[in-house]
């Protein structure tokens, strides 16, 4: 498989802007592309305290037209990089912490105002295409990236779980080429703190870049209802992990039009328990067997919910590549049954091309300590579910053509 070349901008307020390049596969690109990535990616990290990129000791400064002494060594706690004085709760202290964060964050947009000058005037080919910004960028940070013209924008909330990015509809270059966003942690649903003054309704305020993505990804986010006037109408790449899945994915379908004919992948994965809290597993399956288009689908189900449950009949016909993750339940082991029966059945997913199978939900988008609690399960048990795994595996395999497995 060929190998690429992908470059990372890093800024930060905790160390001078910094440039890495790295080596990827062209699976690599295309998964990213999917979440929000490419090949010339700018990452902006807000966080109060640093994010460790694993790749940083391989990072070179990246160079700007300035006096690049102000910034000092990080490693030795020097210059504007300086470690905070301590104890925190001294007057003296806060006031010079105080202006040393000030100081950074002034750096920091100058360096981002001029990384946008660098791109501006750079071949089309090696502009920056991919943004990563977050925790919770501010309106002046996000307004300094007029000029940017991505493709894909990541973002994420911090402890206010909450993501604005409505500064980016009101700058002067629109981001007409953004076809991605991915979301990590926004829980308010895009609603406002007030109702409207007059209805009194609570109405959520999308912004408006969300009307041109392709591919949307929500990661731990919450109350998002889609029923508002500014929806993403050409989104038909969906995948949502943790965190209200079912009730977004139903909501999705009920309140954007078009949605259930245009959708082409899904990625559900729902094991942690915190779903349905307004509808339940029977509405979720009405609507996804709607999905007369859907070519990919990925289910990662089970937990405290029983979302891998009774999913079988429901796949729809249109799927060529089908991932199921389920849990090591005695329902799911019972209801192995009926994909038995279903994969025997020619009619039942006809355009199937991949299947992939494995019991090993519960390990995934959980905590490593979760996975400790669960245990181990029963060789007899194990046994069993493999024997059924393998039923439904060789029946699929017997098709003409035949379909390709992986477990």
């Amino acid at each position: 498989m060929s190998r690429q070349m992908a470059t990372k901008i890093i800024l930060s307020l905790h160390a001078p802007p910094r440039i890495l390049t790295v080596s990827c596969t062209e699976r690599t690109l295309r998964k990213k592309k999917f979440v929000a990535g490419g090949r010339r990616v700018l990452t902006i990290d807000l966080s109060s305290v640093p994010i460790c990129f694993l790749e940083d000791r391989h990072a070179q400064f990246y160079k700007l037209d300035c006096d690049e002494s102000h910034y000092g060594n990080p490693k030795k706690g020097d210059g504007i990089y300086a470690r905070p004085l301590e104890p925190f709760e001294d007057p003296a202290n806060q006031a010079a912490n105080g202006r040393l964060e000030r100081l950074r964050t002034e750096h920091l947009m100058r360096d981002l105002r001029r990384v946008v000058s660098d791109d501006l005037r750079a071949p089309a080919e090696e502009r920056i295409d991919t943004v990563e910004i977050g925790p919770e960028p501010p309106s002046e940070v996000l307004k300094a990236l007029d000029g940017l013209c991505p493709n894909h924008l990541r973002s994420w909330a911090a402890w206010e779980e909450e993501i604005r990015l409505h500064s980016l509809t009101t700058i002067k270059n629109r981001w007409t080429n953004l076809e991605s966003l991915y979301l990590i942690g926004e829980c308010t649903g895009w609603y406002p703190d007030s109702p409207n003054i007059i209805d009194g309704k609570y109405l959520p305020d999308y912004p408006k870049i969300i009307t041109q993505i392709e591919a949307l990804t929500m990661r731990y986010c919450l109350g998002f209802r889609f029923d508002g006037d500014i929806l993403p109408m050409k989104f038909k790449r969906f995948k949502i992990i943790n965190n209200d899945v079912m009730d977004t994915f139903i909501y999705a379908c009920m309140n954007i039009p078009g949605f259930a004919d245009r959708l082409e992948t899904l990625h559900i994965a729902s094991n942690g328990g915190c779903d349905f809290n307004d509808h339940d597993l029977d509405t979720f399956h009405k609507h996804l067997i709607k999905c007369s288009n859907l070519r990919d689908l990925t289910l990662i189900l089970g937990g405290p919910d029983q979302t891998d449950i009774g999913m079988a009949p429901f796949i729809p016909k249109s799927v060529e590549y089908l991932a199921f993750h389920c849990s090591t339940s005695d329902e799911m082991l019972e209801d192995l049954d009926t994909w038995v029966a279903c994969a025997a059945d020619p009619t039942w997913a006809p355009w199937l091309k991949v299947f992939a199978v494995n019991t090993d939900a519960m390990k995934r988008h959980i905590s490593a300590f979760d996975v400790k609690l669960q245990g181990d399960v029963d060789p007899p048990k194990v046994s069993e579910f493999e024997h059924k795994l393998d039923v439904i595996c060789k029946a699929l395999k017997s098709r003409v053509p035949p379909v390709e497995i992986f477990i």
